[in-house]
């Protein structure tokens, strides 16, 4: 089955640092193709999110306008 709103987001490996979860089901679904497709690049991503998610890797930087930030569970949080 797959996972849904709420699931903890699994890492393509070993698990280190924070839990992620989906936020919504389209983020659960949206998961699984680049975890197939591109493991080496979304484990790097993953292992930086996890260990310090407010420093910007070489590749990301902070989303800007109306996507600077959304609600989870009552609270506005940076994305």
């Amino acid at each position: 089955m797959p996972p849904n709103r709420g699931d903890r987001a699994a890492p393509p490996a070993a698990l280190t640092g924070l839990d992620m979860v989906f936020a919504t089901n389209e983020a659960a679904s949206g998961w699984v193709d680049p975890c197939s497709q591109m493991l080496g690049a979304v484990r790097t991503a993953w292992d930086q999110l996890t260990s310090d998610p407010r420093r910007p890797g070489d590749r990301q930087h902070r989303m800007k306008g109306n996507l600077a930030s959304g609600v989870y569970r009552g609270r506005r949080l940076e994305q």
